[in-house]
């Protein structure tokens, strides 16, 4: 399922969008433009930041996170994490 999902990403145009991943472990994230996907659940993204516990740590770039289907733990649109964030910390 989280292939097909994943490869949903190039077929509804999420490529050239910003996209947030959360990996499995830890409190790691990273936001960038997604440049591609591929049928290995691989994902390259440009202009990336990585945000530790929810702060900025740093640009890095070009960044390849392979084999995500092991490794990350949700990925969406940023704006859309964004909002949801703000969300969360507003009931906070």
């Amino acid at each position: 399922m989280r292939r097909r999902a994943l490869a949903d990403l190039r077929d509804v145009g999420r490529v050239n969008e910003d996209v947030l991943i959360r990996l499995k472990w830890g409190n790691t994230e990273y936001k960038g433009r997604l440049v591609s996907v591929d049928s290995y659940m691989n994902i390259q993204l440009a202009s990336t930041l990585e945000f530790i516990d929810g702060k900025e740590t740093g640009a890095l770039g070009q960044v390849l996170i392979r084999c995500v289907r092991n490794t990350f733990g949700f990925l969406s649109a940023a704006a859309a994490a964004a909002a949801v964030r703000t969300r969360l910390k507003a009931e906070v």
